[in-house]
């Protein structure tokens, strides 16, 4: 390597650590970031979920088949 490309080296380390030095660039993200963007849907689903716990739909579509056989009745008819 002569010493013109060690100094374009140089040139563009200088230039690259004022963007590490510096506030402008951050490399993570932050739980604001996260809820800034997917707050409503995140909330949409929870209450959703909340709603279908709360009103049994899940207990019935797990236990139905067993309530209408221990109850006799049998679907055929309707």
């Amino acid at each position: 390597m002569n010493e013109e490309d060690a100094k374009k080296e140089l040139k563009i380390l200088k230039y690259e650590r004022q963007f590490f030095m510096s506030d402008k660039v951050t490399f993570g993200k932050k739980w604001g970031d996260l809820f800034s963007v997917y707050l409503k849907p995140f909330m949409v689903s929870m209450g959703m979920s909340f709603f279908a716990q709360f009103i049994g739909i899940s207990a019935f579509l797990y236990y139905g088949s067993d309530i209408f056989n221990q109850a006799g009745n049998d679907l055929e008819g309707i």
